[in-house]
C-alpha cells in the first residue's frame, strides 16, 4: 500500500511534478501503543519502481513522525491504521491557542496542511 498525493510541488527548486508517491515503513515501539513512520517520497511511482535512490525531501512531509495507536481504537491491521493517522497529518492545520491579556483566545495556524484531504489516496492495496 502506498500514498499519492496529487499536488502541484517543485523539487529541488527546479522540477514541476503534479503528483507524490510516498511509502513508509511502520515499527511498533515498545510497549505496542505508538507506531513509528519513516516516510520515503517519490517524484512518481516510476522512480520507485527503478529500484535506485531518487527519494526526495519535500517542505511539509516529514522524514519520519510517530503516532498513538490502540488496537481497539485503530484496528487490528496496523499499517491500515498508519495510512490513516499519516493521511490525517498530512491534511490537518496545526493550530495553536493565542490568548491576548485583553481579549478572548483564538487559533491561528501555525503549519498549514500539507494537502487536501481528497487530494490524498491509497494506492496500490495488494
Amino acid at each position: 500500500m502506498a500514498i499519492l498525493i496529487e499536488k502541484n510541488v517543485t523539487i529541488l527548486g527546479m522540477f514541476d511534478v503534479s503528483t507524490l508517491y510516498l511509502r513508509f515503513n511502520v515499527n511498533h515501539l515498545a510497549g505496542g501503543n505508538k507506531l513509528e513512520l519513516k516516510t520515503s517520497v517519490y517524484p512518481s511511482r516510476t522512480s520507485y519502481d527503478a529500484g535506485i535512490n531518487q527519494c526526495v525531501r519535500i517542505n511539509g512531509i516529514n522524514d519520519s513522525a510517530i503516532f498513538d495507536y490502540n488496537r481497539v481504537d485503530d484496528g487490528g491491521d496496523v499499517l491500515l491504521a498508519a495510512h490513516n493517522k499519516l493521511k490525517t497529518l498530512l491534511s490537518t492545520d496545526v493550530m495553536q491557542e493565542i490568548t491576548p491579556i485583553d481579549a478572548s483566545s483564538y487559533f491561528e495556524i501555525i503549519s498549514p496542511k500539507f494537502a487536501q484531504d481528497s487530494s490524498i489516496s491509497f494506492i496500490d492495496i495488494d
